[in-house]
């Protein structure tokens, strides 16, 4: 029993040394790796004593991950962090804290700047008549909403940005 145990947070910690994980990622590694259910019971329960598993760690250290790392609204981030099975309070209250409104509004600008300030340029020049600029703003903003709400980013959030931005380019233009 004692050398089981010995294996079982052996390979704890080897896991651990990769990323951080969620009590439910290392006990699915546990069972996957065949430990019984007492051994495994037995080793999460060092681990968590001995604070190298904390879902609400692993919670704020993940929403701060994909805000610095690839485009991630707080919606994606939310469903990534309730597939590893982090309990949704644990959720709630880290994304209260690490993904505020000013600080999605400053990601979603940031990105829109960066991905389509070309397009909502162009489509405030003079040139094509007043219907196929109406069209052509409609085709940019649909793009434009279809990708930030894929990510997981605010409706509310990603307008408001929108006509902001639209709004300074058009007073640039008068």
């Amino acid at each position: 029993m004692e050398k089981e145990l010995a294996k079982a947070l052996q390979y704890c910690f080897y896991y651990l040394s990769f990323r951080s994980r969620t009590n439910y990622e290392m006990q699915c590694a546990l069972k996957k790796k065949g430990f019984s259910e007492e051994i495994s019971a037995q080793a999460l329960a060092y681990c968590q004593n001995k604070k190298l598993i904390n879902d609400a760690v692993f919670a704020e250290n993940w929403i701060i991950a994909r805000q610095n790392g690839t485009l991630r609204g707080p919606k994606m981030v939310k469903q990534e962090l309730l597939e590893k099975r982090i309990a949704y309070d644990i959720i709630e209250e880290k994304l209260l804290i690490g993904y505020s409104v000013e600080k999605e509004r400053a990601v979603v600008e940031k990105a829109m700047r960066k991905k389509f300030w070309p397009l909502i340029v162009s489509n405030c020049s003079d040139g094509d008549s007043w219907e196929e600029r109406f069209a052509e703003k409609q085709k940019v903003k649909d793009k434009i909403f279809r990708f930030f709400l894929s990510k997981g980013f605010h409706f509310h959030v990603v307008e408001a940005v929108y006509n902001r931005l639209y709004a300074e380019e058009l007073d640039n233009y008068k």
